[in-house]
């Protein structure tokens, strides 16, 4: 099976919209117009439609991450040049769903889905998981968007630094863009505090964006 056929199948899987699909079929909740953000994400599926179906929206996008990720290593080795573009489709998918105009979610858990598919190949996923430990427990940065662009900033560099071969490298990096993009408005517009050791530091961003 050729690359561009697998990356069509990730794009595929990833672009599957269950955050915004399964509350409305199961609950008639509509999370993209009850939420704040309008995000077809699992966080939004969550409130708006209880932990249940949470729960199955949150399986059901890493599994839309995870199994193109893990067909494909099936098939091919990893080391060709082409794979980043396999690790970066779901996410690309996700991200710019065709079934949402390509106006699709901000795509961090598919993105932990695709690190799990490769996690016999690549720890990525604990290397993710880590930076948003950290920047939610040791270091607390707020609100989510600037959290979440902080961490994946930081897991591009340390993917950098890690004995990896290209093509993961690549993949990484092209993940790491999208979720900044898809988070970057909602951060630059924010404000935001950020706090260690009991000592916080505070900003608003929309304020010195008009200065």
């Amino acid at each position: 099976m050729p690359v561009w056929l697998w990356v069509l199948v990730g794009f595929f899987s990833g672009s599957l919209m269950f955050s915004a699909w399964l509350p409305k079929w199961f609950c008639g909740v509509d999370v993209c117009q009850k939420a704040k953000d309008k995000n077809p994400g699992v966080s939004n599926a969550m409130t708006q439609a209880g932990i249940p179906i949470g729960v199955l929206c949150l399986l059901c996008d890493l599994a839309k991450g995870i199994i193109p990720i893990v067909l494909a290593l099936k098939h091919m080795p990893p080391r060709i040049p082409l794979f980043s573009l396999v690790l970066l489709s779901p996410v690309a998918g996700h991200a710019f769903s065709p079934f949402r105009r390509f106006r699709g979610g901000k795509a961090i858990t598919v993105s932990f889905g695709v690190l799990l598919g490769a996690g016999r190949v690549f720890p990525g996923v604990w290397i993710l998981a880590a930076w948003y430990l950290f920047f939610s427990l040791v270091v607390r940065i707020c609100p989510n968007s600037v959290r979440t662009c902080v961490t994946y900033v930081f897991f591009a560099g340390t993917v950098f630094l890690w004995p990896v071969c290209r093509p993961f490298l690549a993949g990484c990096w092209g993940i790491a863009a999208i979720v900044c993009l898809k988070h970057f408005r909602e951060a630059r517009t924010s404000q935001g505090s950020l706090s260690f050791l009991h000592r916080s530091l505070t900003w608003d961003s929309h304020s010195e964006g008009h200065r």
